[in-house]
């Protein structure tokens, strides 16, 4: 069988995961693959070595066609007025003008793969088999900070950051999601501050849904949904005050965040909070990591609301774009290694090849 959390193979007797820690108990465990078809085990690596090598050949055969090309007549391949490709590939003047996305029919067959790769992995999640995600220690940590506030009788402050309706904030919101679901289990009071007042309404629609699907809806109070401010600084202010006031023992600030990082991260710290960051803004990153006892960095922060809820079709697509990143870098990679051998590339003429 294997590990519901991570996704670890476990012996059959087995009660703790060896590989994540989590306890594993009747219906926490997903059916062994050990006895299914190669495929089924093995689905990622066959869809890494088989897109590099459609891409390999799809490569060669359109530098073929391109030698071709220059004795050749062009001939154009349609489909539904629209020009896919040309038999042979024209000269290189064919391309001049167009934009750098759609520059040549190689990027064409590169989008199919990286589509065909995602499609597959999440079709493959649906049916079934859970493809494995490795622990990420930060959202790990969430419940050791829901725990620690519960333990010392006082409230949870969770930040969406500065952003309206948009990617980040939504993904924080998904992240409140679960914690307040935690909070709810254990009785802790959630206070969750909001700069946009747009998502005012639906920061506390969905605390209110998370409030009724646990069987709880009385123990939601509308106040601790609090609008601020819209404005950079008093929003930080709020936020300050609150964390002061109420003796936040745990702080989680998910979101788009700018100058005011500093501040709400260096005030959590004095209360003595435990913190969790996570932004997708790089310039904030830092502030976080030497303030914050956890940070999610990278594509953690959207990989966040697949491993937390462990749902197929997340799973499944954040495997498959893994699967398509890897293939571009390894074509970057082949990009910088043919370009150094070619006549004009001025480090070669450096090095005195």
């Amino acid at each position: 069988m294997r590990c519901a959390e991570c996704g670890s193979e476990l012996s059959e007797s087995a009660t703790i995961c060896t590989a994540c820690g989590a306890q594993v108990t009747h219906g926490t465990a997903t059916p062994s693959t050990a006895r299914a078809g190669f495929l089924h085990r093995y689905l990622e690596p066959v869809l890494f070595i088989g897109a590099g090598l459609v891409l390999a050949g799809g490569w060669t055969l359109i530098a073929w066609m391109a030698w071709l090309g220059h004795a050749r007549k062009d001939i154009p391949l349609n489909l539904g007025g629209i020009t896919l490709f040309h038999f042979p590939p024209q000269s290189p003047g064919y391309f001049d003008g167009k934009p750098l996305d759609h520059a040549n029919e190689y990027i064409t067959l590169l989008m199919v793969v990286m589509v065909t790769v995602i499609v597959t992995t999440i079709i493959s999640a649906q049916r079934g088999r859970l493809p494995f995600i490795r622990r990420i220690p930060g959202l790990n940590a969430i419940d050791e900070a829901v725990g620690r506030a519960t333990e010392m009788g006082r409230p949870i402050l969770f930040s969406t950051g500065l952003h309206g309706i948009d990617i980040p904030t939504l993904q924080a919101l998904a992240v409140a999601t679960h914690v307040a679901r935690h909070a709810v289990r254990y009785g802790t009071r959630l206070i969750m501050p909001v700069c946009d007042p747009q998502m005012m309404p639906i920061t506390e629609e969905v605390i209110r849904e998370v409030y009724t699907s646990e069987g709880r809806p009385e123990a939601f109070r509308s106040e601790d949904i609090r609008f601020l401010s819209d404005r950079q600084f008093a929003y930080a202010a709020g936020v300050t005050g609150i964390l002061h006031r109420e003796k936040v023992a745990a702080s989680f600030l998910f979101g788009a965040f700018f100058a005011e990082a500093l501040i709400l991260a260096e005030n959590g710290q004095a209360v003595g909070a435990i913190q969790v960051a996570g932004t997708p803004d790089l310039t904030q990153i830092p502030f976080f990591v030497v303030t914050c006892d956890y940070t999610i960095i990278g594509d953690e922060y959207y990989a966040a609301t697949a491993y937390l809820s462990r749902e197929p079709t997340q799973l499944g697509s954040l495997v498959g774009q893994d699967i398509s990143k890897a293939l571009l870098l390894l074509l970057i990679v082949a990009g910088v290694v043919w370009s150094a051998f070619q006549l004009n590339n001025p480090l070669k003429a450096m090095l005195g090849g």
